[in-house]
């Protein structure tokens, strides 16, 4: 007999390809802030840009964890109980240090300074420490538990979730995000689920598209081919 998908255990590597792209952009971020010559107001706008479209990701992330993750090992793991109160817990601090972002980044935008800017960069500092423990000990704890209790169908329940929430006009250029750092394996994994017709999309302009957006965002911290 042969175990249907309802009863496959997930493989959870494109959760770690996630997670790499909120570490690398998040790690950038901040030195992009400080980066900003006072006065630029176009470069502050590119730069605040990104900002607040890794904020939409990190938001749209977190909530199919909340909604289809953390129900799920309550339900099926209910010795998890304090890992996922943990996992809330840090939720909600990452929530708060984004809507401190939120209310600075627009008006250092409209009028980039120095002093603005640092405010804006030390903040996202403390998100990117918050960050990098949230997911370190979601990879160490959280990810081998769902491997064990959840159900490859109810795994692809949080992908879809991601990927229906992303705006269409937005899809290459998370991809991009995506694959920039993925492991071979995983991006080849990643590719062959896509449609052929967005395999040649992507091949004939979409990595192209975002490989302009990355040097648009970096400046000359952008390596040149990494996109690629």
């Amino acid at each position: 007999m042969t175990n249907s998908p309802t009863d496959e255990r997930p493989d959870t590597r494109d959760m770690r390809v996630v997670h790499d792209v909120f570490r690398r952009e998040y790690a950038l971020l901040p030195a992009l802030v400080r980066g900003v010559a006072d006065g630029d107001a176009a470069r502050a706008a590119t730069v605040a840009a990104h900002h607040r479209l890794l904020s939409e990701l990190l938001h749209i992330h977190h909530t199919g964890e909340d909604e289809l993750l953390w129900p799920v090992l309550l339900q099926q793991a209910p010795e998890s109980a304090a890992l996922v109160g943990r996992m809330q817990g840090q939720h909600d601090r990452l929530v708060g240090l984004l809507g401190q972002l939120a209310d600075a980044v627009p008006g250092w935008a409209s009028a980039p300074d120095a002093a603005g800017g640092e405010s804006v960069a030390t903040v996202l500092d403390e998100l990117r420490a918050a960050l990098e423990e949230h997911l370190t000990e979601e990879e160490s704890e959280v990810l081998p538990l769902c491997e064990e209790k959840m159900t490859s169908a109810q795994w692809v329940a949080i992908g879809e979730h991601g990927r229906s929430h992303v705006p269409p006009d937005r899809v290459f250029l998370v991809f991009g995000m995506m694959l920039e750092d993925a492991p071979p394996a995983a991006a080849t994994m990643m590719l062959a689920g896509l449609p052929p017709e967005v395999q040649e999309a992507w091949a004939a302009m979409g990595q192209d598209a975002y490989a302009d957006y990355v040097r648009r965002v970096r400046g000359d911290r952008f390596g040149g081919d990494s996109a690629k």
